[in-house]
């Protein structure tokens, strides 16, 4: 069932999984010619909301020219048909497979793809002038993709922040951020609005740092993911009742069975104290999962397993 498919990769039950699409038809042969799509794919139109985007994709089949020529062919049997194509922000999303013996058509919803984006390849355009780090990508992502948006009424807690790109990105988003490493900001970063960077290890600025309270917490470290899950599990008095977490969890290059017990292992430890909301091996993830967290509304210990 697609659409139970489609809901565990949203809850994080399948984590390796970046764009769904239905098979609603295909094709008898590699290379149909015009009237299959206009036979096949208009009615599969009929009733969606447009605008729609065209994805054509090849899977052992076809070249760079192939699919740009079938881009243009079905767009334009679209277009005569009244139906609006865009690449961004699409309404319904037109998924064209290449394989060698047949071409697989699909229509959904991008909720239901999981991304809008063709295949789930975000290409965001971004000024390298003022970007910090490539990691802000990772970041802008998880705001699409996992929905992260804490409120803010509270100030977001940045664990490991240097060089300051996540930073960077929630202070230009309106948020008050307090950044927390013992290395420097980018000069940038510090002169934003909201920003406080406290040059300290994460153990110390818990322990000695004011008792403020924070509406939610954000890790990239680069650590082993037990160590860093606890980091944030460690702050849960510090933060409000509703407070969100995003957390990058890194995996080593190793077995298909061994990356499955850290994931486990990981989110399950981070259950003590948090809701999983979703997870998710995002295009700009590299050897990592990215999880989107709620605290648990029960939870009024002092975070420590």
């Amino acid at each position: 069932n697609f659409t139970a498919i489609s809901a565990k990769c949203a809850s994080g039950e399948l984590i390796f999984v970046r764009h769904l699409s239905p098979i609603n038809a295909q094709s008898a042969t590699s290379s149909p010619d015009s009237s299959f799509w206009s036979t096949v794919l208009l009615p599969l139109l009929r009733g969606v909301s447009d605008p729609i985007a065209i994805q054509i994709r090849s899977a052992g089949h076809g070249t760079s020219e192939t699919r740009h020529a079938l881009y243009e062919t079905v767009s334009t049997i679209c277009k005569n048909a009244g139906i609006t194509t865009q690449r961004r922000d699409p309404r319904t999303v037109v998924s064209i497979v290449l394989t060698s013996n047949a071409v697989l058509v699909g229509v959904c919803d991008p909720q239901l793809a999981l991304s809008s984006w063709p295949g789930g390849e975000v290409r965001y355009r971004h000024d390298d002038v003022r970007m910090v780090s490539r990691a802000e990508l990772k970041l802008v992502e998880a705001q699409e993709v996992l929905g992260f948006a804490p409120s803010k009424e509270f100030p977001v807690l940045d664990l490991g922040a240097a060089p300051g790109g996540w930073t960077r990105i929630l202070a230009e988003d309106g948020y008050r951020v307090v950044a927390i490493d013992p290395a420097e900001l980018h000069p940038a970063v510090l002169k934003l609005r909201g920003v406080v960077h406290h040059r300290a290890m994460v153990e110390r600025f818990l322990n000695t740092q004011s008792k403020e309270r924070f509406g939610a917490i954000v890790n990239d470290m680069r650590m082993d993911p037990l160590e860093s899950a606890q980091s944030v599990l460690d702050f849960i008095p510090r933060l409000t009742a509703d407070a969100v977490a995003l957390m990058t969890i890194k995996l080593e290059k190793t077995s298909v069975t061994k990356t499955f017990e850290i994931l486990k292992e990981t989110l399950g430890m981070l259950q003590h104290g948090f809701e999983i909301k979703g997870v998710r091996q995002l295009f700009h993830n590299r050897s990592e999962c990215t999880a989107v967290m709620r605290r648990k509304p029960s939870n009024s210990g002092s975070g420590a397993i």
